[in-house]
């Protein structure tokens, strides 16, 4: 029986491309087979660039990483470049960067945003991925076709070229890209209308199976058309195979075969009936089912609703429908609409709030979507009745029962399609309002929130530390208040939008510009907030640091201070004392010298800092404690000139002086004022370049001076850089990775300096050979330079020789760490593992967890004997240089013995679990002595129950005989008692001593109850029996 209309016919697609619409069309979409072929399509896509694959299309596609990969190869050339965080912040920001692609090429996206990307909304990231397949694979390969025709339809263009090719096929009839591939005969023949020597056509015609048949087709356009396999043969042998999927393959085999298309093959299709050549199909809310009066029944003259109803369905031939049948069509319709009566009743009244709403919204549509399902059962019995009065074979009772029927089937019908439209109406509109408050609530807070970070941007940073501190606490606010409005935002990425014939995609537009103004406000607000935390991070930290490095310099030069205040100068008499005192001012002078260095990096600090901050406040306040460090610094050096001079001076005056040199000559003077001056003036305009003074002012000697400057200069840089005290510093942990990186920049600069170098030299000889002597500052400065640079390059390739060294010795320690840490859990593991245990699965879990200690400690037996290579080479290599010991102190002997020693602990804890376990008794054990303890147990309750006196014959008779017959149980069960005997027997055998005296005891406990019971028993069979002769004897003498 053919279908009525389905759910999807009730979406709006424009005419002019019909399967071109990506969002607005709320249907099924198939996900399953959707995301299969469109994951197969990006792989392939993403194949061309060389980049990894995709595995799930849903979540691998969320942080925009992937996608933006995919429009770089599809765009072919370099994007932006992609957010190195891994938050939902960066995750939002690359797919936004996607989206903007897209829509400056063009690419038509609806209702989509970046957050439903991020969450993984299955459905839209479908969509996503139909509109890029549409831009690029469809619509760009069918372009210059389309252009050609003055066609905009590349789907009618995509039907009339595939029935063009096919037409010589009688077995093949396509009308859609749906149910007229399902067959795999329309791929058969698209393929052997233009490539007929691949394959014999009756081959495909003896096939029985649509499969078979499909996946001959698709071997055949893999092997030699070079097409992906981007469908599977079981997901299109299906009724209605996924349109999308077919369009995107038929779309491959056009793009390899002849694209030509005829006229008659376009006017051809535009003739098809709209059922056949569109499998979407304009429905209005104003077409339903009206019945007005009994002749048109009889007669079948259907409103329009009700032809668009029947759309499809077959006609009924005269006498096919049966009143019985009528009836059981009826009943089963009517049911089904009782229960649908029921379900709108019992959806909820509309809420206040959106998100609420919006589930209210989904869920009716989903309402919708089953009553579209049922409209054709509905239209099948009003067309069977219709059929049935047309017969006239009907009572005049039946036939107005019949007419009765019908209409209130219609109008219960008409009524309850009515109150679901009318909810569907005011959901929306209810729906609609909130979104729009949302919206307007969002305006305004993007409207406050920009004009704080303006206030808060126009505010200068700093000027001192604890101002910094609290512009970051104020930073963190506004982070909060972000996440806080992140909630509003996620749920306006999700907004519901119906678009009606009214408004048309003109509202849609209106909005989603809206939407993407709000959108850009919002990241560039997120874009600020990031990017200034990271400022307010960075300048926090360099503002520590100078004032950690300023406190110890304060505090090291105002000791320093007092120590010179405190050495005497004047009124010595003693050449002893005087001569200690000059001693103690040149500890003091080497001290100066050797913290000389802290003022120059105190003055870096606070550049770096300055060109951060931008403060001049900031500035004047920086500049002010370095004049005043330097200042300081000047006095500090003139005292101790003075008081040099006054002791050499006063032992001048008691004895002969030697020819020595005072310390004055050594203490030099720092110029910070000269450098704070110079800081100063670099901020406000950098330096003049300098030039060397040429006798002769010629193009020669000014090109010698270029070269010679550029090649001075990048030695200059890289000696900086080489000699650094890290280079001195040997280490086991850590990094190098930031010294390796400077190093290496240095390298690769190197073949470009060593140019110049060459082209300085030349220049020179050239000057020399035409000026003579007056050149010989020329070639004096070439030469240096040369000289220079032989002892630059050498110093270089030692750095990088010391850093592979280095990077050898790092890599080698951090695997011995991990190794050491390895062994020290295994044997921590080990130190708190409890006793074994008596019972088999406890027992068991110990032991298998002590199997996978030992096998995972076992597997780093390859990384052990690594690590003893690594240290004999690394050994060897610095053989007859410094002794290697003082870093290579690493003692891999005692390691491996200790490696050894732990796995060897670990082996015999397996052996004895094993062993434990083997000597367990078995499980018939444990059930035997449950039982026979039940047993026992009986018995003594039997016996300890107190029994009155007994003075009649019958009842002690009776109660003897109970006590035989537990004597009799106590002999039968004797045989147990006798297999727990040696099962314990072998136990003590085979298990340890703690193991085995645990079962004795048990074993014990139950036979001194065992004997217990069997000697009560003896005794009171006894006792019966002689006060029944005693009875007996009394009942003699009566």
């Amino acid at each position: 029986m053919a279908e009525g209309v389905r759910p999807e016919d009730y979406c709006d697609e424009p005419a002019e491309d019909e399967f071109g619409e990506i969002i607005k069309c709320r249907s099924d979409e198939r996900e399953d087979v959707q995301k299969k072929t469109f994951t197969k399509w990006v792989n392939s896509q993403l194949a061309k660039t060389g980049k990894p694959p995709v595995e799930d299309l849903f979540s691998d596609l969320c942080d925009g990483r992937r996608l933006l990969e995919l429009l770089e190869g599809l765009t072919g050339h370099g994007l932006v470049r992609l957010e190195r965080g891994f938050t939902r912040v960066h995750s939002l920001n690359n797919v936004n960067r996607a989206l903007q692609i897209l829509q400056k090429n063009n690419v038509e996206l609806v209702n989509i945003g970046a957050a439903d990307i991020v969450d993984g909304n299955h459905k839209l990231i479908l969509g996503l991925i139909w509109s890029i397949i549409l831009h690029w694979q469809v619509k760009d390969v069918m372009k210059d076709l389309m252009a050609d025709l003055q066609q905009t339809n590349s789907e009618k263009i995509l039907l009339s070229w595939v029935r063009q090719n096919t037409r010589q096929y009688p077995q093949v009839n396509v009308v859609n890209f749906s149910s007229s591939w399902n067959d795999g005969l329309a791929f058969n023949a698209l393929i052997h209308s233009h490539r007929p020597e691949l394959f014999d056509w009756s081959s495909v015609e003896k096939k029985t199976s649509a499969i078979d048949r499909l996946e001959h087709a698709f071997n055949k356009a893999e092997q030699h058309l070079g097409i992906e396999r981007l469908l599977d043969p079981e997901d299109v042998a299906v009724p209605h195979p996924d349109k999308k999927s077919v369009i995107l393959y038929v779309t491959s085999l056009f793009q390899v075969l002849p694209q030509t298309v005829s006229w008659e093959a376009i006017q051809e299709v535009e003739t098809l009936p709209r059922a056949a050549s569109a499998s979407i199909t304009r429905v209005t809310t104003e077409e339903h089912y009206q019945i007005q009066t009994q002749q048109r029944f009889s007669q079948q003259l259907l409103s329009p609703g009700q032809e668009e109803l029947q759309r499809g369905l077959s006609p009924l031939l005269p006498g096919s429908t049966s009143l019985e049948s009528y009836q059981a069509a009826l009943e089963e319709v009517l049911t089904w609409l009782l229960s649908a009566e029921d379900g709108l009743q019992a959806q909820p009244s509309i809420s206040n709030h959106v998100e609420e709403v919006k589930e209210q919204f989904h869920t009716h549509e989903g309402y919708m979507v089953e009553l579209t399902s049922h409209q054709g059962s509905v239209g099948r019995v009003l067309r069977a009745g219709a059929a049935l009065l047309a017969e006239g074979n009907l009572s005049e009772e039946e036939d107005s029962e019949v007419r009765e029927q019908m209409t209130l089937l219609n109008s219960r019908w008409e009524h309850l399609r009515v109150s679901s439209m009318e909810r569907q109406s005011r959901l929306h509109e209810v729906l609609m309002d909130l979104q729009h408050q949302q919206l307007q609530q969002l305006t305004d807070w993007l409207d406050v929130t920009e004009a704080r970070i303006k206030r808060m941007g126009a505010q200068p940073l700093g000027p001192d530390l604890e101002d910094v501190k609290h512009q970051v606490e104020e930073h963190k606010l506004l982070q909060e208040d972000l996440e806080l409005e992140q909630v509003r935002v996620n749920s306006l990425t999700h907004m519901v939008v119906v678009v009606d014939e009214n408004s048309g995609d003109s509202a849609t537009a209106a909005l989603e510009s809206k939407l993407q103004v709000l959108g850009d406000r919002w990241a560039a607000i997120c874009r600020w907030t990031e990017e200034r935390w990271i400022l307010l991070q960075e300048i926090l930290l360099k503002w520590q640091h100078f004032t950690n490095e300023q406190c110890l310099f304060d505090s090291w030069l105002t000791q320093k201070e007092e120590l010179v205040r405190s050495i005497k100068t004047s009124n010595l008499k003693d050449p002893a004392e005087m001569a200690a005192c000059l001693r103690r001012l040149a500890l003091v002078k080497t001290d100066l010298d050797a913290k000389r260095p802290t003022m120059d990096k105190l003055c870096s600090m606070s550049q770096d800092l300055l060109s951060s901050v931008k403060n001049k406040e900031v500035a004047s306040k920086l500049e002010a404690r370095l004049d005043s460090f330097a200042q300081r610094w000047d006095r500090l050096v003139q005292s101790l000139e003075m008081s040099s001079s006054q002791l050499s001076s006063a032992i001048s005056a008691v004895q002969q002086p030697e020819p020595t040199h005072s310390v004055t000559t050594t203490v030099t003077k720092v110029t910070t004022r000269e450098k704070v001056s110079a800081m100063r003036q670099t901020r406000e305009s950098p330096p003049p370049q300098k030039k060397r003074q040429v006798v002769v002012d010629s193009e020669l000697r000014k090109r010698f001076d270029v070269d010679f400057t550029e090649v001075h200069s990048y030695m200059t840089r890289g000696e900086a850089i080489l000699q650094s005290p890290e280079f001195s510093v040997s280490r086991k942990d850590g990094s190098i990775q930031e010294l390796h990186d400077k190093v290496q920049a240095i390298g690769r600069e190197r073949p470009d300096k060593y140019r110049k170098l060459q082209e300085a030299t030349r220049t020179a000889q050239t000057l020399v050979e035409q000026e003579g002597s007056r050149a010989d500052d020329i070639a004096q400065a070439a030469e240096q330079l040369n000289q220079r640079w032989v002892g630059f390059c050498a110093l270089l390739e030692e750095r990088l020789a010391w850093l592979a060294y280095q990077t050898k010795v790092l890599a080698f320690y951090s695997l011995y760490e991990q190794c050491e840490q390895a062994v020290d859990s295994s044997e921590n593991w080990l130190k708190v593992q409890a006793p074994p245990a008596f019972e088999p699965e406890p027992l068991k879990v110990q032991l298998d967890r002590c199997r996978e200690e030992v096998a995972r400690l076992a597997s780093l037996q390859p990384q052990v004997d690594l690590l003893e290579k690594q240290l004999k080479e690394l050994k060897e290599e610095k053989e007859g240089e410094e002794d290697p010991s003082t870093l290579l102190d690493a003692d891999i002997s005692a390691f491996k013995e200790h490696y050894q020693k732990v796995l060897e602990d670990l082996r015999a804890r397996e052996r004895q679990l094993k062993l434990v376990l083997e000597s367990l008794p078995p499980a018939r054990y444990k059930e035997t002595i449950s039982t026979l303890l039940v047993w026992i147990q009986q018995c003594e309750a039997k016996l300890d129950i107190p029994s009155t006196a007994l003075t009649e014959y019958p009842v002690m008779e009776q109660r003897l005989k109970d006590i035989q017959a537990l004597q009799v149980a106590l002999a039968e069960h004797q045989g147990e008692v006798d297999y727990l005997t040696t099962a314990v027997e072998q136990v003590f055998q085979k298990a340890p001593p703690d193991i085995s005296q645990r079962y004795r005891s048990e074993i014990d406990a139950v036979m001194a109850r065992w004997r217990r019971l069997g000697t009560t028993l003896a005794d009171n069979t006894q006792k019966i029996q002689e006060l029944m002769a005693k009875l007996m004897q009394f009942e003699v003498i009566l």
